[in-house]
Parts: structure tokens; C-alpha cells; sequence
């Protein structure tokens, strides 16, 4: 009798439960990729984005990555942030993931900033939000926290008002990810 009376509770539990990962994974990746400067504008400042391409590997597989990420003016040289370097706080970081068996994922910006050395090397450090996904990611969520090193190849113009035109970029971080389970 006591049997047939923990059936519902049981079930009901289960209803509640179903469809998410009792844990996050928590996994490392690394990559290399370029920038190209673009002719987009996201909130009208004059201040253009760039277009990334890379390919990373992590425990989740291979991937490679396309990405429009946009800075907001320089706040200032030798901040916090960014010891002897200029720092521009991102306004946009948003980034498609592309693994081999074609799952996806996406990110949004939360917060980040990009350090230029007056020498051409870079810094870029972000924090992101996974929105969403396809195949295997379909209904992820979490959070990545990424760091970008790299260096200026070509820039148009010369002096502090010189603007990069292409940049290679190696990256590291890690990935929080929250599964749907099926």
C-alpha cells in the first residue's frame, strides 16, 4: 500500500527534474585565429567591429569559431586593467562555436576589455554568457571565460592614430556548460 501512494510523489520529482544536467562541465580549450576589421558599426559610436576566425580543441572535440567583437573608446592608459597599455572596455563579443559534428553553440558578451600595447601586441579578456545551441548543445547554457593574446599584422595609418587592420590571435579559457538532457 505505502508503495502505491510514493508512485505520484516519485513521479512528480522526476517531472520537475527532467530535461536538466545535475552538474555543469566545466572544460578547458585553447585555439589560434586572425581579425579583420569590418565596416560594422553595432551602436553608431565611428568605432568599427571585427570579424574573427579561429579553430580551438577541447575534451567536447574540435571546433572552430566565427566572431564579431567591437570595442567602445579607450578609457585610458595604464588602468587597472591594463599596466602600460591603452583599454578599451567591448561592447560586443558574440561567437558561434562549430564542432565537427556540427553542434553549436553561441555567447554573448557580459563583460571584457582589450589591452593594445603601443608595440601592436593585444590582450582581450571576456566573460560571456551561452545562450543556446544545436545537436548535442541544443539548450545549453553557461558561461565561458576566455583570454585572447595576439599581435597587429597590418594597421592603416601610423602613430597613436594608426587602426588595425589584421590580427592573429592565439586563446585559451574555459567553458561552463549546462546540458539538456534529452
Amino acid at each position: 500500500m505505502k508503495i502505491k501512494h510514493a508512485l505520484p510523489a516519485v513521479a512528480f520529482c522526476l517531472m520537475l527534474n527532467a530535461g536538466y544536467a545535475a552538474d555543469p562541465m566545466v572544460v578547458t580549450f585553447s585555439g589560434a585565429g586572425s581579425n579583420v576589421a569590418t565596416s560594422i558599426d553595432t551602436n553608431g559610436d565611428g568605432i568599427t567591429a571585427f570579424l574573427a576566425t579561429g579553430t580551438g580543441s577541447s575534451s567536447l572535440g574540435a571546433f572552430t569559431t566565427r566572431n564579431v567583437n567591437e570595442p567602445l573608446a579607450p578609457v585610458g592608459i595604464n588602468t587597472a586593467n591594463c599596466p602600460a597599455a591603452l583599454e578599451f572596455p567591448l561592447l560586443v563579443v558574440s561567437t558561434v562555436f562549430t564542432f565537427d559534428d556540427a553542434s553549436q553553440f553561441w555567447e554573448r558578451l557580459v563583460s571584457g576589455f582589450l589591452c593594445l600595447n603601443p608595440d601592436g601586441t593585444f590582450i582581450l579578456s571576456a566573460k560571456t554568457a551561452i545562450v543556446n545551441g544545436t545537436g548535442r548543445f541544443e539548450g545549453a547554457t553557461g558561461s565561458i571565460e576566455a583570454t585572447a593574446k595576439g599581435n597587429v599584422i597590418l594597421q592603416s595609418g601610423d602613430g597613436p592614430t594608426a587602426q588595425p587592420v589584421l590580427a592573429q590571435t592565439s586563446f585559451v579559457g574555459t567553458f561552463t556548460i549546462n546540458l539538456k538532457q534529452p
